[in-house]
This record gives C-alpha cells, sequence and structure tokens, in this order.
C-alpha cells in the first residue's frame, strides 16, 4: 500500500510539474495545451432546441392514517439529563 501510493504521488507530482520543465527546457515550446485541458467544463455549447422528455414518478409510499394508528411503535422518552454544573468550574469574567 505504501509503494502504491508513492507511486500515485511521484505521477501526480510529474503531471504538475511537466509544464514547467518543458519551458524551463525549450522556451519555443507552447505549453497552453496543458493547461486547456483542465478547462474542458468551460467550453459551453449553444442549445438551438430545447427538447422535452415526458417523465412518469411514482410514489409508493402510503401514509394512510388508519395504517399507521394500527402499527404498534415503542417510544422511550429518556430526557433525564444529568446536572453537569457542579462539575464544571468556570470563575466569573473580570469586569472593567
Amino acid at each position: 500500500m505504501k509503494f502504491l501510493s508513492t507511486t500515485f504521488l511521484i505521477l501526480f507530482i510529474a503531471f504538475l510539474a511537466t509544464p514547467t520543465l518543458i519551458g524551463m527546457v525549450d522556451d519555443q515550446v507552447d505549453t497552453s495545451y496543458f493547461y486547456n485541458l483542465s478547462e474542458e467544463e468551460e467550453s459551453h455549447a449553444s442549445f438551438d432546441e430545447i427538447h422535452f422528455s415526458p417523465t412518469t414518478s411514482y410514489f409508493f409510499i402510503n401514509f394512510s392514517s388508519n395504517k399507521l394508528a394500527n402499527l404498534n411503535v415503542l417510544v422511550k422518552h429518556d430526557l433525564s439529563f444529568d446536572n453537569l454544573a457542579h462539575q464544571i468550574f468556570s470563575p466569573p469574567p473580570n469586569f472593567i
């Protein structure tokens, strides 16, 4: 697992450093295509016509009141909160 993570780390660093290294070796090389690969989401296609595709949705859950009244649901209300104020010591602030 350590070998695999090291391999991916080296590949990631090489991917990030490639345009810089190529620019340092040869100043005439255009490295803008490296940056254009990541900006594909910015090329928006124009929509001439919007097509409507009818969809149907079904709601399979039935919340009828007579079925809910017949359910035996055990609910335990444990609302006993311990008073922790005696364990917390915080001196009052110094008012100026």
